[in-house]
């Protein structure tokens, strides 16, 4: 078992001894987590849809509220 696993582990055990359900989430594409998850028994019961809304900046704009790069 590897360290994310063996933490993840510790934590959701610990989160359960509490009387209470351990959630997880992760993106869709981060397949280390969704290994990780599978291997502790995790399931996935819903999606959400997250926007991004950042919106980059080329390298010359400058910051509008403070003046920076």
């Amino acid at each position: 078992m590897g360290f994310a696993t063996a933490s993840a582990s510790i934590v959701a055990r610990r989160i359960q001894d509490l009387g209470r359900m351990p959630v997880r989430s992760a993106g869709e594409d981060n397949e280390a987590s969704l290994h990780i998850a599978a291997k502790l028994g995790f399931a996935e019961v819903s999606r959400i849809v997250q926007l991004n809304t950042f919106r980059a900046r080329h390298p010359s704009q400058t910051n509008p509220t403070d003046g920076t790069k």
